[in-house]
Order: structure tokens, then C-alpha cells, then sequence
């Protein structure tokens, strides 16, 4: 049980008044990596920082994304970078698990046309449930074990109905999937 004493006179005091906490700054909201200012400002800071590096995969969510890169001078590593709150961060290095190749999961960064991912978001929410649909992540990757396209999943969410919708690495819808929501 916390307790604090603030603003009483004596200990036996009780005050009936509700206070509410007051915020301490002023700054302003991160905007959504979901739309095209913010998506792009941390899509230029990435390109800044790897060039058109190979790419293991990437992910979008508002708040962050993710992208994990082969590191050029040790092409056996690779380190991820983040983007969160108008800022770069990392590298950090990335254990990688499984059995599969990386070179036949690795993708250059100028395959993926990243200016497309809000037109598809936009698709991809009204697809699975355009009343209560948020998008929740995107996920660039190779379609690993199918093809070796290079793909992008829009992750939806509602209380109705939960889904996703796959594109191309250029952000052409091209298939659904759902599932409905345990209300």
C-alpha cells in the first residue's frame, strides 16, 4: 500500500477532493510510422545509416520499426536497427536461429517500396474490418519456404475480426486471411 502525505495538515486529516496528475511535458506525440511524413523521415534515417544494405526483414509499427540488416564487412552478421521516438538506434547484434540459409533470406532495401505502406494499410484495414480494423504491424520479408518473393503483411486487428493481408515488395494486395475475434 502506497501512501502519500502531500497537502495534509496532520496525519488524521483526510481530504474527500479528488486530484487528478498533471502531465510534466508538453512534447508532442510521436506520429504513426503508418503515415507517409513519418514513415519517411525513418525510412530516410535508415537509408542514411546502411545504404541499400541486404535486408534479413522489417517491421513497421506505429510507434517503431525494425529492420534487420547483414553487416557488409562480416557477411555471416547481422544487427538490427530501431527507430522510435523521431530517433535512430542500434546496431545490435541478431541471433539468428533455424536451419535455413541466410543468404537465400536476405533482400536488398531498394526491393521495397516503402512509400506504398500507408495506400496498403489503408487497403489492408478495409479489407478485414474497415469499422473497427487498426492496423498493428506490417512485416517486410521473403516468402520463405513457398517462393522467394520479397513480400509485405498488413497485421489487423479488431474486437470483430482479427486478419491479415499480404502484398508484394510494391505494395500490391494479393491475397486475405482472418480469423474471428473470441468476443
Amino acid at each position: 500500500v502506497f501512501a502519500a502525505a502531500a497537502g495534509c495538515r496532520d496525519a488524521g486529516s483526510v481530504s474527500h477532493r479528488r486530484t487528478d496528475a498533471v502531465p510534466t511535458s508538453t512534447a508532442p506525440e510521436t506520429p504513426s510510422l503508418f503515415t507517409r511524413a513519418a514513415l519517411s523521415e525513418a525510412m530516410a534515417a535508415i537509408r542514411s545509416r546502411v545504404g541499400d544494405a541486404e535486408v534479413l526483414s522489417a517491421e513497421l509499427f506505429p510507434a517503431r520499426a525494425a529492420i534487420q540488416v547483414q553487416l557488409a564487412s562480416e557477411p555471416h552478421r547481422v544487427v538490427q536497427y530501431e527507430w522510435k521516438s523521431r530517433r535512430l538506434f542500434g546496431p545490435e547484434p541478431v541471433q539468428l536461429r533455424g536451419n535455413g540459409s541466410l543468404d537465400a533470406n536476405l533482400f536488398p532495401l531498394s526491393a521495397v517500396d516503402f512509400g506504398s505502406v500507408p495506400d496498403l494499410i489503408e487497403a489492408a484495414v478495409e479489407r478485414v474490418d474497415p469499422g473497427h480494423g487498426k492496423a498493428a504491424r506490417v512485416l517486410v520479408r521473403r516468402n520463405l519456404p513457398a517462393d522467394e518473393a520479397i513480400g509485405m503483411r498488413v497485421y489487423v486487428e479488431s474486437p470483430i475480426r482479427n486478419g491479415h493481408v499480404d502484398a508484394d515488395a510494391r505494395g500490391r494486395v494479393a491475397a486475405e486471411k482472418s480469423e474471428r475475434s473470441a468476443l
